[in-house]
């Protein structure tokens, strides 16, 4: 393994985003909680491709992959299946996923940390039911596969 690229081949980013959807499947909605453990670590989304997280550039980098598998799941299904990326640390998605989610227009004003963290924390878990929901073992589309235009 090497370190993380500053880009990704579009090979790479199908293969994150098929390990992405392979750990939703991990997941469902049961009374509108996530049970099951659908998410992935920006280090095992590194691996996934090749690549090692060896200081924090790295890391960031690995955002930019989570983003660009958002963007293919956005265009197709509405959602950002990197929602389901996180922290091995403390189990929630880095600020970029905001920065991205505001890009799309789905979360307006992007990532503004408060003291609580309420507001990150409300719309992250919202995405995550609805990409859940979607791409779950009994979403929607639990075989990853676009079924619509």
């Amino acid at each position: 393994m090497c370190a993380v690229p500053a880009h990704f081949t579009s090979s790479e980013v199908r293969k994150a985003h098929r390990f992405v959807l392979a750990a939703a499947s991990r997941g469902r909605l049961v009374g509108g909680k996530v049970v099951g453990n659908p998410f992935v670590t920006y280090k095992e989304l590194a691996a996934c491709v090749g690549y090692t997280i060896d200081d924090e550039y790295d890391g960031i980098r690995v955002g930019g992959l989570a983003g660009e598998i958002s963007q293919v799941s956005f265009d197709a299904d509405g959602v950002m299946l990197s929602a389901l990326v996180v922290s091995q640390e403390n189990r929630t998605p880095g600020a970029g996923f905001y920065t991205w989610a505001q890009e799309l227009g789905i979360f307006p004003g992007g990532f503004q940390p408060d003291p609580n963290g309420m507001r990150e924390l409300g719309f992250w878990t919202s995405h995550v039911a609805q990409v859940v929901q979607l791409y779950g073992a009994k979403g929607t589309k639990a075989t990853g596969k676009r079924t619509g235009p």
